[in-house]
């Protein structure tokens, strides 16, 4: 996991430090190939055993969550992942346009409908999938869904090797890939919103310095550094118990 750790933090800083114009470009192959690859499994994942039960219990809606608060907080966490609302992102991106620039607003509204129509489309995919392992366990869809790191490295690591025809290492590949290619994405976005920051920062304070390719790289190698040391912790035994508070409290109860 320390290795994987580095290797990640390592692509994401190879990224960062080409500029703009390069992480611009590897972004058009991190963003669009998931989707690629979400339709592959998708087209799998319909043909399973149990496929149709699972889609079932992914679209009936149980009106009597609608009074918990952790129905709330769930979906507060999945806009505050996808959208990054709260957290610059978007502000920091939409900063490197000219002032003159007057479609933000259409854009934004791109994004958002974009974002819930991928993750509605993730939802038939993954809600197959799952109604496929109930089946195999002769469960009910509830017991077997779960929330969180468990669904995507437990439920599915499981399934996976459970499809027919020897297809199992295909598609193992390419939903791994496709987590993998995700979670780049996501620390592209917060390095650079960070980087951003730390930028208008310096510019604010010394008008008169220019920000030259060394100081640049100084930057992105010190955020991507400090960012690694902190990633550290989930690597070891506890890492996984660590990173479910984190995913519980960080991103919904601290910026809302």
């Amino acid at each position: 996991l320390f290795l994987a750790l580095m290797a990640v933090w390592f692509v994401t800083w190879l990224a960062l430090v080409g500029g703009k114009n390069v992480l611009g470009k590897i972004a058009y192959f991190t963003v669009l190939f998931p989707v690629f690859l979400l339709i592959i499994i998708f087209f799998k994942a319909v043909t399973l055993d149990g496929a149709g039960e699972g889609v079932s219990y992914y679209l009936t809606p149980d009106m009597s969550h609608l009074t918990k608060a952790n129905t709330w907080s769930a979906a507060a966490s999945q806009i505050l992942f996808s959208l990054s609302p709260a957290m610059g992102t978007a502000i920091a991106m939409s900063s490197y346009h000219e002032k003159s620039y007057d479609k933000l607003l259409q854009d934004n509204l791109i994004i958002i409908c974009c974002n819930s129509a991928f993750s509605m489309f993730g939802g038939f995919a993954v809600f197959s999938i799952v109604g496929y392992l109930a089946e195999q366990r002769g469960l009910p869809v509830e017991e077997v869904a779960s929330a969180g790191t468990g669904l995507a490295f437990d439920v599915f690591a499981e399934v996976l090797t459970l499809f027919p025809g020897g297809s199992s290492p295909f598609f193992s590949v390419c939903f791994f890939f496709m987590l993998l290619l995700l979670g780049l994405d996501s620390a592209f976005a917060f390095v650079e919103t960070l980087q951003t920051y730390v930028i208008d920062f310096i510019q604010h304070k010394r008008p008169d310095l220019e920000i030259t390719p060394k100081m640049h790289v100084m930057i992105v190698t010190a955020l991507a550094g400090c960012l690694f040391l902190i990633g550290t912790v989930y690597t070891t035994r506890v890492g996984s118990n660590l990173l479910d508070i984190a995913d519980h409290f960080c991103p919904t109860y601290c910026l809302l």
